[in-house]
């Protein structure tokens, strides 16, 4: 006994010394290689680590683990593995399952032959997607940074008007720690397959965004931004109603806002050669939104203004909307319900040559609803626009323990939308 305990302590003070703390039912300390064996409700916990085994072997030499049957979480995932080695460079997993959900049942989780997880990035190797009860995925070789989400394919569903009926997936890709993006890959009625492809490149306060899609045609375009400095060039679709592009080729633009205590003013000054169809002119201008609201008792009075001024090579526009709503939150048993009225007015002088900045005047009646059910939530909005008369939105949504899904309709465009996304 007098023996056992001396290599106990003196295995103990090794271990102290380790960047690794763990303990189990049963431990056995083998001198001759300096190592430990554990089993029974193995815990293993490391600044980045904390897992639970059946067994495993601790060398002190190299303050390495390998544990089996392995449960607990890494990197900011749950986790499951048949096998974990940890050493203090990276940890590997094998046979393991990835997930961002904490139920002991999760709704989604990644299948990996293989994943390596290092102090920067996070590899993973044969990969299967399990979601719900959905047929598995397969995956290609994935690599993000690390403290990503997982890069899960995004379902979307919807019809509007210029596609029809159509649907498809959106997957996320992670190239290094400042570069990241989307494939998308949609199937549509009237366009046939549509595909495209994001990345953005960030670099401090600068970011580079680039954008490539097949519809029909070839869309996209690239936009640099540095603080409240932004340069575009683009050819892009600028409404869901008809197939009619935009071009920017270039707009520089900047941007600033201020927050007071009870108000805010937000400005843009724009200048740029746009290209709409047929018409095609050099556009100045220069745009500021204001806000501001007040509680009265259990209720909220909210003021916004919008003023434009859009100089071209021979016309010229003058736009001034004010917008007021009222508003106020109820609570029904288990209903939550909040809702809001008010009204817009706008007065524009000149006109412009381009459809897409073309501000109309009027007046408009505006609401705005929500009711909320615990995990459901119905949104009915009349909303403010300026090309035209104010347009119904209809939105009904759906929080799960892991994922969202949302139902919307849009009445100017004609759309109806469906996603799927973690929450």
């Amino acid at each position: 006994m007098k023996h056992k305990m001396i290599l106990w302590l003196l295995f103990a003070a090794q271990a102290i010394a380790a960047p690794w703390q763990f303990s189990a039912d049963r431990l056995e300390y083998i001198p001759q290689e300096n190592r430990a064996r554990a089993s029974g409700s193995v815990l293993f916990t490391r600044e980045d680590l904390k897992l639970q085994a059946e067994e495993g072997d601790f060398l002190l030499t190299d303050e390495s683990a390998r544990l089996r049957e392995v449960r607990g979480e890494a990197a900011g995932f749950f986790l499951k593995a048949g096998k974990v080695l940890a050493t203090p460079s990276q940890t590997e997993l094998y046979d393991s399952q990835l997930t961002g959900c904490s139920l002991s049942q999760p709704e989604y989780f990644l299948a990996s032959r293989q994943v390596s997880i290092t102090p920067e990035r996070i590899f993973l190797k044969g990969n299967r997607l399990h979601l719900f009860n959905f047929p598995a995925i397969p995956l290609p070789s994935l690599s993000l940074p690390a403290g990503s989400k997982l890069p899960l394919p995004r379902p979307e569903l919807g019809s509007s008007r210029t596609r029809g009926l159509w649907g498809g997936l959106v997957i996320p890709n992670f190239h290094d720690d400042n570069r990241h993006g989307s494939l998308t890959v949609l199937l549509s009625q009237r366009k046939g397959p549509i595909l495209g492809q994001k990345v953005t490149y960030e670099k401090g306060a600068a970011s580079l965004d680039f954008s490539l899609r097949w519809e029909g045609e070839f869309w996209g375009g690239t936009s640099f931004r540095s603080g409240p400095w932004q340069l575009v060039a683009e050819r892009e679709l600028w409404t869901g109603e008809l197939d009619e592009a935009l071009v920017k080729l270039p707009e520089l633009s900047y941007s600033f806002q201020k927050n007071f205590r009870l108000f805010s003013v937000r400005q843009n000054f724009s200048l740029g050669n746009l290209r709409e169809g047929a018409v095609a002119d050099r556009r100045l201008r220069w745009q500021t939104h204001a806000a501001v609201q007040k509680e009265l008792g259990n209720w909220l009075l909210k003021f916004t203004s919008f003023t434009s001024f859009a100089r071209y090579t021979e016309d010229a526009q003058l736009a001034f909307s004010i917008t007021g709503l009222l508003g106020s939150s109820w609570q029904l048993g288990e209903y939550s319900f909040a809702a809001s009225v008010g009204g817009s007015y706008r007065k524009v002088s000149g006109a412009s040559p381009f459809k897409h900045d073309r501000i109309t005047g009027g007046s408009d009646f505006l609401f705005s609803s929500q009711l909320t059910k615990g995990p459901w939530q119905l949104s009915v909005d009349k909303l403010e626009d300026l090309r035209e008369k104010a347009q119904w939105e209809i939105k009904l949504r759906k929080d799960g323990h892991c994922f969202y899904w949302q139902l919307g309709y849009a009445q100017r465009t004609g759309s109806v939308l469906f996603e799927l996304g973690l929450r």
